[in-house]
């Protein structure tokens, strides 16, 4: 699962899968319960929209992509670290995006970019730095890791003294 996002009264769904399983079902589940079913596409894509659950009680809707005994991690509807861009400029990778809730008066976290060379299941690897705005904006840039055309990044940051909030996942391909 890439993506959660709000349109409306409807919750649009977004993930990639490898291509090898093109035409495979996919469930997608919140609270425990398959809120909707769809199929990955010829390019390893899928993609649903659900309706926003009434009366959810306060709770955090997180969802998640299900196929067979594969997982995807549990995705929030509403996340605090958001990105507004992610691209390749001048030869190198740059996040932009913001973080909701304000850190700590007089401080300035560290908002780190992380670099898997395969996506899922291959180690991070952290190949920028920056400081967060006291508004609670950033932007970080690294160079892109050697030798690899296609890789997923995403930002880190620690607001306290444990809460540790990461961007979603965005692939970047050079070209």
């Amino acid at each position: 699962m890439l993506n959660v996002r709000r349109v409306g009264r409807r919750v649009r769904l977004n993930g990639l899968a490898e291509r090898t399983l093109a035409g495979a079902p996919v469930s997608i589940v919140e609270g425990g319960v398959v809120v909707a079913r769809t199929t990955i596409g010829p390019d390893g894509r899928f993609g649903t929209r659900v309706r926003v659950p009434a009366g959810r009680g306060g709770r955090v809707l997180r969802y998640q992509a299900k196929l067979g005994t594969l997982r995807s991690r549990n995705v929030r509807l509403k996340r605090r670290m958001i990105l507004r861009s992610a691209r390749l400029s001048g030869g190198r990778i740059v996040l932009t995006g913001r973080v909701t809730g304000a850190p700590r008066r007089g401080t300035r976290p560290l908002v780190r970019l992380l670099a898997r060379p395969r996506g899922c299941g291959t180690r991070r690897i952290q190949v920028g730095t920056a400081r967060l705005r006291p508004d609670g904006t950033f932007r970080v840039s690294g160079l892109p890791l050697p030798g690899v055309d296609v890789a997923v990044y995403q930002a880190r940051t620690k607001l306290r003294a444990r809460t540790v909030t990461f961007t979603l996942p965005q692939t970047i391909a050079r070209r």
